[in-house]
């Protein structure tokens, strides 16, 4: 019988999230059995941001370490748990007036066929009302992919997110975003990777298309609104 290896790393780094802030405190992990790689994460600056990470201490990486190890299932199980063990109010000292671990969190996990840009597990929490904790939001979403994932067998869409195509875009690329209850104005961004505003576009019910022509190759970020709340965000790429 093959023992299954499974390698991972907790990581505190100057990482991109990808609403263009900071991770304050992420876990990388690749499966070697299954061939599946994922990434969770969460933020206390809801900005671009070239700073450092402040963490309430090494508890938080012990933490995170030893849920991560002491988890059965699989691999997204078992961030979705590591991710938990940051769980601390004020384990991003920065978020410590929030009363809460952070601003917004992410898991996403690929496996071995899926295409660039796709995933079998993608979930983001862009943002939050105050005092309310992005990670308990997360693992809600979280317990509806796996019950989803395990009946259907299919791919889960978060409610709210924005279906782009196609990826790499050339001359142009459009945007599909389902409408929102009680959500009165919407508007899309795209960002330089940097942060840098490019485009602003405020619409209502219908499909999004954005001339790229004039774009240079590369990766671009975007963002949604609704009555000035982040609803999601992610990225795109142009190949010219």
């Amino acid at each position: 019988m093959t023992k299954k290896k499974l390698f991972y790393l907790i990581l505190i780094v100057l990482f991109p999230l990808i609403t263009s802030a900071q991770d304050t405190f992420s876990i990388i992990a690749v499966d070697t059995i299954t061939d599946e790689i994922g990434g969770a994460g969460a933020s206390c600056i809801d900005e671009s941001s070239i700073q450092g990470n402040i963490l309430l201490g090494q508890q938080i990486l012990d933490s995170m370490e030893a849920r991560f190890l002491n988890t059965t299932g699989t691999l997204a199980e078992k961030m979705m748990a590591a991710l938990q063990g940051a769980k601390v109010p004020g384990a991003n000292t920065r978020c410590l007036d929030e009363g809460t671990s952070s601003l917004s969190a992410f898991i996403r996990v690929a496996q071995p066929d899926n295409t660039p840009g796709n995933f079998w597990c993608d979930l983001l929490v862009p943002s939050v009302p105050y005092g309310v904790e992005p990670i308990d939001s997360l693992q809600v979403l979280f317990d509806e992919w796996l019950i989803w994932t395990s009946v259907k067998g299919e791919k889960f869409v978060q409610p709210n997110r924005a279906h782009v195509f196609p990826t790499p875009a050339n001359s142009e690329i459009r945007f599909e975003i389902p409408k929102i209850a009680d959500i009165q104005q919407l508007s899309l961004q795209l960002l330089s990777m940097n942060g840098e505003l490019m485009t602003e576009i405020h619409y209502k019910d219908q499909p999004v298309i954005v001339n790229t022509s004039g774009y240079s190759s590369g990766v671009y970020l975007y963002k949604v609104f609704g009555d000035n709340q982040l609803l999601d965000a992610g990225k795109f790429s142009i190949s010219k």
